[in-house]
């Protein structure tokens, strides 16, 4: 019994010992992936840069945001234009971005085609 223990203790510092060497080789780290997040303050001065940033992901340069706080809630809408006044309905939708963190800092992701949109000087904190 004791020699087939010495046996499988020898075996096993020798995997040990191979294991080792094949995984010597460092690799880079790779960036985080993004996580869902909020905002950590809705200043105007906030809400000015983060209308700028979507306005420009949807083509328009004048938005309305929908209701929510966002420093509570990651996701945001942004409002489809307001009807002129020969209009009475649309079919049209709300885009919705998702608030995300990484290390790369706060983006805003279209949930409908999974567009990054950088949100430069916007701090977002990962979500609760």
């Amino acid at each position: 019994m004791t020699v087939t223990l010495k046996t499988a203790a020898i075996t096993f510092a020798g995997l040990l010992g191979l294991t080792a060497c094949s995984t010597g080789k460092t690799e880079p780290l790779k960036p985080a992936d993004p996580v869902a997040a909020v905002l950590v303050d809705t200043s105007d001065a906030t809400l000015v840069k983060l209308k700028a940033a979507l306005g420009k992901a949807v083509g328009r340069a004048n938005i309305e945001l929908g209701p929510g706080n966002l420093t509570e809630k990651g996701t945001v809408s942004v409002l489809p234009p307001k009807l002129s006044p020969h209009e009475g309905r649309s079919p049209v939708m709300p885009t919705l971005f998702d608030l995300m963190v990484s290390e790369d800092g706060c983006i805003a992701r279209n949930r409908s085609t999974g567009e990054d949109v950088a949100l430069d000087d916007i701090t977002c904190v990962p979500k609760r």
